[in-house]
């Protein structure tokens, strides 16, 4: 009896299988940073940018060291020096710029998600950044988290813990608060 499928179909299915397993496999034991753990189940795009590879790839040491960089820094940021100095260091904004996912849920409501390396410079970055914006920066605590309302947009928050951050826009501030801390699944 001749076989149903040649053998070349039955390579390819045995070789997509086998991938599919591995990828399967190789996710459920992974640890997923805490940022991850943030997006909402109904979202309709998620992006995940890793800025350290993008960073790493596009040679900042040396793109800093060029002149047109030179320039335009100090154009930019001659009058924001806390802009300037996370650039210089970003390990100083408290943010792990490994991963960052965005995420899109309805058609308005969108979201970013961070993890953090230290809380407390994260929080002391957003100050220094409202400060030098002449911005009045009211941090609020809810839930063992905290939270800022964008002050040109009450519906834009800023929610952070100690792992991770969420930046979300056209989001009440009590749903906002719900995505973040909705347990992990």
């Amino acid at each position: 009896m001749r076989p149903l499928f040649s053998a070349g179909v039955r390579q390819m299915t045995a070789l997509l299988l086998l991938t599919t397993a591995l990828v399967i496999s190789s996710c459920s034991k992974k640890e997923y940073p805490d940022n991850l753990t943030i997006i909402p189940k109904e979202s309709s795009l998620v992006a995940c940018i890793d800025l350290k590879a993008l960073a790493e790839k596009a040679d900042m040491k040396e793109l800093k060291k060029s002149a047109t960089f030179k320039s335009l820094s100090q154009e930019v940021f001659s009058d924001q020096p806390a802009l300037k100095a996370i650039l210089d260091d970003p390990s100083k904004s408290g943010v792990k710029f490994k991963q960052v996912f965005m995420f899109l849920t309805g058609t308005k409501n969108v979201g970013v998600t961070l993890e953090l390396d230290d809380a407390s410079d994260f929080e002391s970055m957003l100050k220094k950044l409202a400060e030098q914006a002449g911005i009045a920066l009211d941090v609020k605590k809810e839930s063992d988290c905290n939270y800022v309302t964008m002050p040109q947009n009450d519906s834009t928050l800023l929610v952070w813990d100690k792992h991770k951050a969420l930046l979300v826009a056209n989001t009440p501030k009590d749903q906002a608060i719900k995505i973040f801390t909705t347990p992990k699944e």
